[in-house]
């Protein structure tokens, strides 16, 4: 059924009183204090991190949303804090401190959101971090003529990662950080 101005809404008089539609409605404070609250992974992952503070700093320029901007600078301000790893590149994950160093889509997407960061602000330093991930890239990761394999030599061979790839999504991602330098 649609509102006045042409979109579906739900509610109690559009849903009369089907027992199921009614299910799916907003219950009481009391109700919604029976179900149980979701699980929340607190972890913070380096790409994951990277990839909403570049999406921050683009959507905060692009509608002129300061506080977007703001918000992804902070974000790009905690992975160089908290997850640097200084010239062994970018730690996988946080959680209650750093852990495990990092894959390729971590070293590629936080010197993306650095760059980003260097072209909003300004400041030398996130170029520095940048150029001292693309170092980390081409000593650790990169394989001369074929591209970047998705773990750095001497890193964790646990299951899957026993087996090297070269991501393409990621090894596009660097190719863009690359041209930027």
């Amino acid at each position: 059924m649609a509102d006045a101005e042409g979109v579906g809404s739900v509610n109690q008089h559009s849903c009369g009183s089907d027992p199921m539609v009614q299910t799916l409605l907003p219950a009481d404070g009391e109700a919604r204090a029976l179900v149980p609250r979701p699980t929340v992974d607190a972890r913070v992952f380096a790409a994951s991190c990277a990839i909403a503070a570049r999406g921050l700093m683009a959507a905060g320029v692009a509608f002129d949303r300061r506080d977007w901007t703001e918000r992804g600078l902070r974000a790009v301000d905690f992975l160089a804090a908290r997850m640097r790893a200084g010239e062994a590149g970018m730690y996988h994950a946080w959680e209650d401190g750093a852990r495990f160093l990092g894959l390729l889509g971590d070293q590629v997407h936080a010197m993306l959101a650095f760059l980003h960061a260097y072209e909003v602000t300004g400041l030398e330093s996130h170029l520095e971090i940048a150029r001292s991930l693309s170092r980390v890239l081409q000593r650790d990761w990169r394989e001369p003529g074929r591209g970047f394999w998705d773990t750095a030599d001497r890193h964790d061979d646990t299951a899957l990662l026993a087996e090297p790839v070269m991501p393409l999504a990621e090894n596009v991602a660097a190719a863009e950080a690359f041209l930027w330098l």
